[in-house]
């Protein structure tokens, strides 16, 4: 809600794989190289902000 929409986000078709990662202290790395879960990983995009404080 408070921030600015992210810009400049890959079509999935351009993408060979994604890699989410959340930094805690037994922080996980999740890579996805599925085609359809490439395409929602892209479609989530539009629901993140990007918040400078």
């Amino acid at each position: 809600m408070n921030g600015m929409f992210l810009i400049g986000i890959p079509k999935a078709e351009n993408l060979q794989a994604v890699k989410i990662e959340y930094f805690e202290p037994n922080h996980e790395i999740k890579e996805i190289t599925d085609s359809s879960k490439l395409e929602l990983a892209v479609k989530i995009t539009g629901f993140l902000n990007y918040s400078v404080f």
